[in-house]
């Protein structure tokens, strides 16, 4: 052998050697769903440019198909890795490396189901009867020349029965909007040979609020028409029945609960007040004389309790 041969076989060996260690990477196991600096896919071999030992920079940038050095390939087995599987949808980004081209992997969130707001849908529409308790409250005022004669009467908490429908819109959020017509009974007095009679028949727009326990809060505000009627043998003339056309508000609370598909029981109280108005006639006592009757209501406070049903089309 020719002496000038043996430094070339030593540099043979030398090399074999170092790409041996430099490959021998190729053996370890690679989690590429948890290690976030895996650069991409070639053939099905998945590489990381931080296995590469001594400063040996992979071919197209990290994914190789098979080992270049005739050494290493008589060593080194080509190994396969599989990514696993992971909740987010994986996008590959370039990004700019000073020395090399790489791929980053970008992660998005999966897009997240949120909860419908109250009331959503497409029944969006409801109607509510409902039949109610009222108790009134207010003052007569009367004005005559007859002598002897009351000039004032009270009544408190008188109790009659009443009821109202309504229809109504969903606008969501826990937001509706009705409107109510309703009419709240018949009050009856009679004294001294007169019989007085009082009815408010009224029609209220109403905004209320639904919290998700079933209470709600609302407020209205309309025009009523308070209508009192006197009778008795002794009147000659005057209307016997007047109306008048008022202004009226209220404020609700109440509480509906399911009983079936779209349908609820609701229960609610209100407070709401209007003004009366005046009403006047003309009477002869037994001697033929005749006199004029007046008679004026101001304030008429209702606190009303009502159950119902509402229906949901």
């Amino acid at each position: 052998m020719k002496m000038y041969k043996l430094p070339l076989m030593a540099f043979a060996i030398f090399a074999c050697v170092g790409n041996y260690a430099n490959s021998a990477v190729f053996n370890q196991t690679v989690n590429c769903g948890a290690d976030k600096t895996a650069c991409g896919k070639k053939s099905g071999t998945l590489v990381v440019n931080n296995f590469y030992g001594g400063g040996v920079t992979a071919p197209n940038g990290g994914c190789i198909d098979t080992v270049k050095s005739p050494c290493a390939a008589k060593k080194v087995k080509k190994v396969q890795y599989v990514e696993q599987p992971v909740r987010y949808v994986a996008a590959p980004t370039p990004v700019a490396r000073p020395n090399y081209d790489e791929y980053a992997v970008a992660y998005e969130p999966a897009p997240v189901r949120r909860a419908e707001p109250r009331d959503s849908g497409e029944k969006d529409w409801y109607i509510s009867a409902r039949v109610a308790l009222n108790f009134l409250n207010w003052k007569n005022e009367y004005y005559t020349d007859y002598r002897g004669f009351p000039h004032e009467d009270k009544y408190s908490f008188e109790a009659i029965v009443g009821g109202n429908i309504a229809v109504g819109h969903i606008f969501g959020n826990g937001w509706r909007g009705e409107l109510e017509l309703g009419y709240s009974g018949q009050f009856t007095d009679q004294d001294e040979g007169f019989k007085f009679k009082l009815g408010v028949p009224y029609a209220m727009a109403n905004a209320l609020y639904d919290f998700e326990n079933g209470v709600y809060l609302g407020a209205g505000i309309g025009a009523a028409m308070p209508t009192t009627t006197w009778e008795g043998d002794a009147f000659l003339g005057g209307d016997g029945t007047k109306s008048v056309i008022s202004p009226i508000g209220g404020l609700m609370l109440g509480y509906a609960h399911p009983i079936a598909e779209n349908t609820v029981i609701d229960l609610r109280y209100r407070i709401s007040g209007t003004f009366g108005g005046k009403h006047t006639r003309s009477f002869e006592d037994w001697e033929n004389n005749l006199y004029t009757f007046e008679t004026e209501i101001g304030l008429i406070l209702e606190n009303q309790i009502s159950a119902g049903i509402r229906y949901r089309f």
